[in-house]
C-alpha cells in the first residue's frame, strides 16, 4: 500500500483534482482511510472516488477522512474497491 513507507512517492506537485459537483445529494458516506500522508495521496484518493458515476469526494488529511457525496446508491464495497485500488486502506465506512 501506498503510504506505509512514509512516503506515497508521488513527488513534489500533487495531483491536481477538478472538482466534481453533482446535481442532486441524496446520501453522504465518511470513508476512514489509512496511508495517507501528503496531498499527493489526498488527491489519488479523490481522484479514485471521483472516477465513480454518481460520487464526489472531499478528504481531509488531518482527520484522515473522506467525505462523499452520492447521488444515488453506491455500495460500501464499491468505494472501498476504489480506494484499495488507488493504494490506500479504508479501516471504517459510516
Amino acid at each position: 500500500f501506498k503510504g506505509e513507507g512514509g512516503c506515497c512517492g508521488g513527488g513534489s506537485k500533487p495531483i491536481e483534482v477538478p472538482e466534481k459537483k453533482l446535481d442532486t445529494v441524496v446520501a453522504t458516506k465518511t470513508l476512514i482511510v489509512d496511508g495517507m500522508t501528503c496531498d499527493h495521496c489526498k488527491g489519488w484518493v479523490e481522484k479514485a472516488i471521483n472516477g465513480i458515476e454518481g460520487a464526489s469526494a472531499k478528504v481531509n488529511l488531518k482527520t484522515r477522512e473522506a467525505v462523499v457525496s452520492l447521488n444515488g446508491e453506491i455500495s460500501d464495497e464499491e468505494l472501498r474497491r476504489a480506494v484499495v485500488n488507488a493504494g490506500y486502506r479504508v479501516i471504517e465506512i459510516k
